[in-house]
């Protein structure tokens, strides 16, 4: 917080004029408190009646984000299915809640053979997963099925806010997606006022 005054005179020392700047610290708003959201088969509302892949908004979670889940609902699939083809199955997130800080993906007994599952990470909002087939999108890390490594953990190096989980190739059958946020410092706008 202060006063600053600025003065600026002409080449030729005829006119001069001043401006007074007052800058104030303004208190921080709600800032994104962290958390762990565990996502399975029915915290994504799935029922099975839609019989097809299908996209399903999850709202109520721990840590305040929002994701998007493009999988299969049918009444003999109980886990969290997910495939490459058409290009539209994936989990994101739509609404962040802070600095990403882990993805923990456990897999379902149902996969048997080796499985890869892309991550991504970006700072824009996810508007659905068919972003995630988006050439311009890059993975940052791969997490790869086998026997006895049913459970995965990615730790995120950087400031990502937006997570995106999708199979590398072909399907794949999930028991739980669990995204850890750090959250995130407050953030303190400085307000310019008083300028004459």
């Amino acid at each position: 917080e202060g006063v600053a005054v600025i003065t600026v005179k002409t080449v030729d020392g005829n006119f001069t004029a001043a401006c007074t700047i007052t800058v104030k610290k303004d208190e921080p708003g709600p800032q994104p408190v962290g958390g762990k959201d565990v996502i399975d088969y029915a915290a994504t509302g799935m029922t099975g009646a839609t019989g097809a892949y299908a996209d399903f908004a999850i709202k109520n979670t721990t840590s305040g984000a929002e994701y998007i889940i493009n999988a299969y609902d049918k009444n003999t699939v109980t886990c969290l299915q997910l495939r490459t083809n058409n290009n539209t199955s994936g989990f994101v997130t739509t609404k962040s809640a802070g600095k990403l800080a882990s993805v923990t993906i456990k897999f379902n007994t149902k996969t048997t053979a080796e499985r890869k599952v892309n991550i991504y990470a970006t700072n824009n909002a996810f508007a659905s997963p068919a972003d995630l087939y988006n050439t311009d999108l890059a993975h940052v890390a791969q997490l790869v099925y086998a026997v006895g490594s049913e459970e995965q953990t990615y730790t995120f190096t950087g400031d990502f806010q937006f997570i995106g989980v999708r199979s590398a190739d072909g399907a794949l059958y999930l028991d739980t997606i669990e995204v850890v946020w750090a959250g995130s410092e407050p953030v303190v706008p400085v307000a310019v006022t008083g300028v004459t």
